[in-house]
């Protein structure tokens, strides 16, 4: 028996293969995983890039913070005088603090413009920073840039008293029932949450008072001023390394070794190895010029009575233990003043202790101490950048311009301290510029 075969006509095939189609368009099944499969490459570089981008707006803002707080750093060095150096030096410093480094990639530029009265720094920080998902897509780093110019407004307001230290609670300190009454203002740089402290029954009276951290007050204790700041920005050091860098004397031989006075004499300038010891009721008279005491201090007790105009003192030494200071005891009755002219070895410094000295003994401060009743007039500036120095007892000051800039300045005891350093009177008395000054912003 022969089998027969029917060939399908050309028109049944296509409707046979129509319905086919139109079945395997209309099946879904499978097609969310393939589109996905297609697209997960793209769909991954996307989100890596919104994350990429998350972090470089981040990195951009910390970079743009680090140029803002450089170029008000820079604006308040070149007003204590500091040259383009010292206020390119500055506001690295200052960048640095806030997390930008120059070096490896990360490029610092200050530009110091403007005039001394009212400088212009712009400070332009660039770095790259990495792809990390948006590599999928596009290859190399990404540049990050942030620009800052800050200008100095404003006449400047004068500061008499300076806490340097940036970190150490109670920098500028008060205790006791210490008062302290200045026409000028009282700054500290210590970011601490106690950088100035008025303890116990002290008072301050003051036109301003400020700190780079917080002010504390405790007990029975008060700040009599209509201008009183917490978390502003540091002082520069105006004999620091950034505008004057005061600096000892090149060494030489010994003029007087160990001199001890008692009673009324005249005192020569010259190197005073092992220090002066002053004691009795005589009157000193120190004639014009620089006392360099090489490790040794001033020793001052008794009732004595030093005299002296154009006359520097710089403590400096063989070793940081054994540069000596100041140390007062007593009844002093004291007129001393420091040169005015510009042509002085240290115009407007009465007291320059090297800042090699030593800061602590045996986790303590090491202090230049005025104590007891002292009647001062002291003009020019007390500097001692590595020690504190302290007031206790009662002491008036009757010079028109007294800075007092240490590491830690302290007042203590019963006395009540008079204080005072206009800016004119400190420009005729041929000091640095001590001053708060507003630095803003600009650009």
């Amino acid at each position: 028996m022969r089998a027969t075969f029917h060939r399908p006509d050309l028109e049944t095939t296509r409707r046979r293969l129509g319905r086919w189609l139109g079945r395997f368009v209309a099946d879904r099944r499978g097609a969310t995983a393939l589109t996905v499969g297609l697209l997960s490459p793209v769909l991954v570089a996307v989100a890596g890039l919104s994350v990429d981008v998350g972090t470089w707006l981040v990195d951009r803002h910390r970079l743009q913070q680090a140029a803002d707080m450089a170029a008000l750093a820079g604006v308040q060095a070149a007003l204590a005088g500091a040259d383009a150096a010292g206020v390119t030096a500055a506001a690295s410093e200052v960048a640095a603090r806030n997390g930008f480094t120059a070096g490896e990639g990360h490029v610092l530029r200050v530009t110091l413009g403007g005039t001394a009265a009212r400088p212009r720094v712009q400070v332009t920080a660039s770095r790259s920073a990495r792809r990390w998902f948006s590599s999928l897509l596009v290859s190399g780093d990404v540049p990050i840039r942030a620009r800052s110019v800050a200008a100095a407004s404003g006449p400047g307001e004068a500061i008499c008293v300076l806490g340097l230290d940036e970190e150490d609670p109670a920098t500028v300190d008060l205790r006791g029932n210490p008062t302290l009454v200045a026409n000028c203002g009282i700054a500290s740089n210590s970011v601490s949450l106690a950088s100035l402290t008025v303890i116990g029954s002290a008072e301050v009276r003051a036109p301003f008072v400020q700190a780079a951290g917080l002010v504390e007050i405790v007990g029975a204790a008060s700040i009599v001023s209509p201008d009183l700041r917490s978390g502003v920005a540091p002082i520069v050091d105006p004999y620091g390394p950034e505008a004057r860098d005061l600096q000892p004397p090149p060494g030489g031989g010994c003029t007087y070794d160990r001199l001890r006075v008692n009673g009324t004499r005249t005192l020569w300038p010259g190197r005073y190895c092992g220090g002066i010891e002053i004691t009795g009721h005589g009157t000193v008279t120190f004639a014009p010029g620089v006392y360099v005491l090489y490790d040794g201090d001033l020793e001052v007790s008794g009732n004595s009575r030093l005299v002296g105009r154009d006359v520097t003192f710089v403590f400096t030494g063989s070793t940081p233990r054994s540069i000596g200071g100041i140390r007062v005891n007593g009844t002093l009755d004291a007129d001393l003043r420091a040169p005015t002219a510009e042509t002085a070895p240290y115009p407007g410094v009465l007291v320059f202790q090297d800042r090699r000295a030593a800061s602590t003994s045996g986790g303590a401060r090491i202090r230049n101490k005025i104590n007891g009743d002292a009647n001062l007039r002291l003009e020019g500036a007390l500097y001692f950048p590595s020690q504190a120095v302290e007031f206790s007892g009662g002491s008036e000051s009757g010079g028109a311009c007294l800075q007092i800039v240490a590491r830690w300045v302290e007042f203590a005891g019963n006395g009540r301290t008079v204080v005072q350093g206009s800016g004119p009177a400190c420009a005729l008395a041929g000091a640095a510029p001590l001053q708060r000054r507003s630095a803003r912003l600009v650009e």
